[in-house]
């Protein structure tokens, strides 16, 4: 998951170096204006309010399960 503006800042983006893995082999990321508390991976989006998103994943031994959902920053937690 990358944004292009914010790539050299290291804000735009997570990937496998930088990716917080959960317990059961998840990742959660969250796509935000604002770095919410508590939140670990977040992509900033450089003050967009639309756009797109992509996942990209290189050689899984297993089909990966996706879930995309909107939330308000407020009931992150």
């Amino acid at each position: 998951m990358k944004n292009l503006t914010n790539y050299t800042a290291g804000t735009g983006y997570v990937d496998r170096e930088n990716a917080t893995i959960n317990t059961n082999g998840s990742v959660h990321i969250v796509v935000s204006a604002i770095r919410p508390d508590g939140v670990g991976d977040c992509v900033d989006t450089g003050g967009r309010d639309h756009g797109m998103m992509g996942l990209r994943f290189v050689k899984p031994t297993d089909r990966p399960v996706t879930r995309c959902s909107v939330v308000k920053a407020t009931d992150l937690s």
